[in-house]
């Protein structure tokens, strides 16, 4: 018997999705969504792959109707300060969009840009830089 690599993708349901996000809102505050998770390298423009994330994002604020919640878009250092605070912009505002495309009230969605201002690990590193490409949502409110 001989098997060749397999991978095998086990993707979470979208209940539990929507109930860890749940979950890490409430008792952290916040949740942070890895940039290559939501975007290709160096583009604004949403992974079709995003869509489950930010639709338990958008679930998560429906059944909290007031609730507010802060989008920041974060990049790593590579490239100028205006550019990276541009691109993070453009990250941020493309998750606040998708959620009022969604049917959220634009008074529960409010975002900022960050650009590399804000870094959480070493841009020394590629998994540094990656950690550092990130939108967070911090939640403002909760009702």
């Amino acid at each position: 018997l001989c098997i060749d690599d397999v991978s095998i993708v086990v993707e979470p349901e979208p209940e539990s999705t929507s109930r860890s996000l749940e979950d890490q809102l409430v008792k952290e505050r916040k949740f942070t969504f890895s940039a290559g998770v939501l975007f290709d390298f160096d583009k604004a423009d949403l992974r079709p792959e995003a869509s489950p994330a930010l639709d338990s994002l958008a679930t998560f604020l429906k059944d909290h109707p007031g609730s507010k919640i802060g989008i920041s878009g974060h990049t790593d250092d590579r490239g100028s300060e205006a550019y990276n605070l541009d691109l993070s912009g453009r990250r941020a505002k493309a998750v606040h969009d998708y959620l009022l495309e969604n049917g959220i009230p634009a008074a529960q969605v409010e975002w900022k840009a960050f650009g590399k201002s804000r870094p959480v690990a070493d841009n020394n590193t590629e998994e540094g830089r990656q950690m550092n490409r990130r939108v967070e949502c911090i939640l403002l409110k909760m009702r």
